[in-house]
């Protein structure tokens, strides 16, 4: 008679995929063992990676759990800016619903650019599996610039930057704002997409912010290309 057909287990969780993968083995022999995906067609940006870094945290390392890779982007249009750091999309919630974090604005392609110019920034953003992100909105000095705060759960802020190289006797200098003062925070004379760690205290509600300055450094902002002023 033909063999029937197994039973089926299957198990939920992709939170937890570090433990399935300890216990399911035992079941391939009795069940067809199938794993559900807890996203919908494909997974978020911020959710999953710092679930899946938690299970590499938990014992399975880079090696065992190589990173998601997001499969789906959602491209909108900018109607219009309103002050300089919240830009009005011609998507919305019917478009982009969502149930736990807000979408992530991954980068800004301007006329006369191509995807490929937004990449490595888009990459370096996704790559954050914890903390609080928080974009930093160009002056008209520096229009093209990007940055985002990266607050962690713990160990230091740190700042992704997308900056060209600064002029020959120039540095970019990182602040902590914390009411009216600016506090340095570290500089760089890196170009492209990089990382600065803020050296100085960060507290609940500081702001930071980017400027160009005389090597290798100043005590005070004076040419700012990037903000946010609270947190």
């Amino acid at each position: 008679p033909p063999r029937p057909e197994p039973f089926l287990f299957t198990v939920g969780g992709t939170s937890f995929l570090d433990y399935q993968h300890e216990v399911l083995p035992s079941f391939k022999d009795r069940f067809r063992l199938v794993v559900r995906s807890g996203c919908y067609i494909t997974h978020d940006h911020g959710h999953y990676p710092k679930h899946v870094q938690r299970a590499r945290d938990r014992g399975m390392g880079d090696e065992g759990w190589p990173p998601f890779r997001p499969a789906l982007e959602l491209w909108s249009m900018v109607q219009s800016v309103r002050d300089g750091s919240t830009a009005l999309l011609t998507f919305g919630r019917r478009d982009c619903p969502h149930d736990m974090d807000f979408p992530m604005p991954l980068y800004v392609v301007k006329p006369g650019q191509t995807r490929r110019d937004a990449d490595a920034y888009a990459r370096a953003l996704a790559g954050v599996a914890e903390g609080r992100v928080v974009a930093l909105a160009a002056t008209p000095d520096a229009p093209d610039a990007r940055g985002a705060l990266v607050i962690p759960p713990q160990g230091s802020p740190y700042l992704v930057l997308r900056l060209p190289a600064p002029p020959s006797g120039k540095t970019w200098e990182a602040w902590v704002l914390r009411g009216q003062a600016a506090i340095p925070a570290g500089t760089a004379d890196a170009n492209g997409v990089f990382t600065v760690v803020l050296s100085a205290p960060f507290a609940p509600g500081d702001g930071a912010a980017v400027s160009l300055e005389n090597a290798p450094g100043v005590d005070k902002p004076t040419k700012v290309v990037l903000a946010v002023q609270k947190t």
